[in-house]
């Protein structure tokens, strides 16, 4: 293997898939912490933890037994069958079950929120993946993003950035900009 980076990608693409696996942050117990399946993971970390498919569907079915009409309403669930002893086994087989989603009037998202600009990639990744992607993934569903941006300096902001931003914002065809004094 040439480096992490190659690993990384292969584990992306296998999370992104149905077939593959699934990834954990971390594991307590018999529990695995942000398991993610069948999704677009776009930081992958040394410590993860790879999860076959069954152990996180079965995850999945718990959560959604726990929590009625949260974490999974339409997906469907493969639940594994118990052996003689009555332990559910993987690969032991199962059965497919697809939940009722749960009827909603709601119509409209909004979200705004304050981004640390020494980790705004990393902070945007995780709106990405928490939010936006499953927002995206409803039939019809119109995303619309903006980014907003205020900046204060004291002293004024000097003659050289004041150029370089109004030029680089009209290049990037910024819609609203300016300076104030």
């Amino acid at each position: 293997m040439a480096n992490f980076s190659v690993l990384e990608a292969t584990i992306r693409a296998g999370v992104a898939s149905d077939e593959s696996f699934a990834i954990a942050s971390g594991i307590s117990g018999e529990r695995y912490s942000e398991l993610k399946y069948n999704t677009t993971v776009l930081d992958v970390y040394p410590s993860d933890y790879l999860v076959k498919v069954q152990t996180a569907l079965a995850q999945f079915y718990r959560d959604s037994k726990d929590k009625p009409g949260q974490g999974g309403a339409g997906t469907p669930y493969i639940i594994p069958t118990p052996d003689k002893t009555g332990v559910l086994q993987e690969g032991n087989g199962g059965f497919v079950v697809t939940p009722t989603p749960a009827a909603s009037n709601d119509t409209r998202f909004f979200m705004s929120v304050r981004l640390d600009n020494t980790r705004v990639i990393r902070d945007l990744q995780k709106y990405l993946d928490e939010v936006i992607t499953h927002l995206s993934s409803v039939d019809g569903c119109e995303v619309e993003l903006s980014l907003e941006v205020s900046a204060q300096a004291a002293d004024g902001f000097p003659q050289g950035t004041v150029r370089t931003v109004s030029e680089n914002c009209r290049t990037l065809r910024v819609e609203n900009f300016g300076f104030e004094k």
